[in-house]
């Protein structure tokens, strides 16, 4: 699994990894990798030097027990000052990933997606496929709002060129109903299934996603899908958005795993 730094694409709005490689022995210079997971794009920076920059701070000249002085009055009014009350909010419910996950799973399944991008935004997903156009042209793509578990609309597109690239996009939203709708379902065909999970099923895949970032207490935007790599990105506790890249086999491993733990 590689660590990636993560921020927008200036290109088509997804999301940018990058990390800066150790630099070799004896030099700063340092090499800058980057790449979307949308668009390819790359940032304009290919190396950085490392380094200190010493810089004396401008002196001031202040008279004698003027510090001393300011202490003492800064002191004095925060003894003066009335308490303070903080009132605490209570925490955020987390989103529960995993089970989100699972349900647009069984859903992706039954279309037959393979590789995908999936941006995730407050209690909502939205989902597209991009097998059949080239990545360079998501750049101009409008941001869309659709109705949940509907195809991604080209009605409202006004330039043909526009219109004719959208309507070669395969894409889908589900909101918090529409997820709970495709769970009810997903654990109804699940009472009638018997045998051995099977590990492969993007479903299965996609739930460990959730739940890696469910238990690092993280908040997920992203995920990249593609036959051998998958991209996952997620902000932490403390605001710092990461993109951890997997491969498939990794994911497998991680599932068998889970499901191990799961049965005991």
């Amino acid at each position: 699994m590689l660590m990636y730094r993560a921020r927008r694409c200036p290109k088509c709005q997804y999301y940018v990894g990058y990390s800066v490689a150790q630099p070799f022995h004896g030099t700063p210079e340092a090499a800058v990798d980057s790449f979307c997971l949308n668009c390819n794009y790359q940032l304009p920076v290919r190396a950085v030097l490392r380094g200190r920059n010493y810089s004396e701070r401008p002196r001031t000249n202040k008279p004698a027990g003027a510090s001393q002085r300011a202490n003492d009055f800064h002191g004095a009014a925060r003894l003066n000052a009335p308490p303070v009350t903080r009132i605490s909010e209570p925490p955020a419910q987390p989103v529960n990933y995993p089970r989100d996950l699972r349900a647009i799973g069984q859903e992706l399944e039954k279309r037959r997606f393979t590789t995908f991008n999936l941006k995730c935004s407050g209690d909502a997903y939205f989902v597209w496929s991009t097998e059949s156009i080239a990545p360079s042209s998501l750049g101009d793509l409008p941001s869309t709002e659709g109705e949940s578990g509907a195809p991604f609309c080209s009605g409202n597109a006004e330039d043909p060129a526009m219109k004719m690239l959208l309507d070669r996009i395969v894409g889908f939203q589900f909101n918090a109903d529409e997820v709970e709708r495709l769970e009810r379902q997903g654990v109804q065909n699940r009472r009638r299934e018997s045998g051995v999970s099977n590990n492969s099923r993007l479903s299965h895949l996609l739930r460990t996603v959730g739940e890696q970032v469910y238990r690092r207490n993280q908040r997920l935007l992203a995920i990249a899908w593609q036959e051998r790599r998958i991209g996952v990105v997620a902000e932490t506790t403390t605001g710092r958005c990461e993109m951890n890249v997997l491969r498939s086999d990794n994911l497998y491993d991680l599932w068998v795993r889970m499901y191990l733990q799961r049965s005991h």
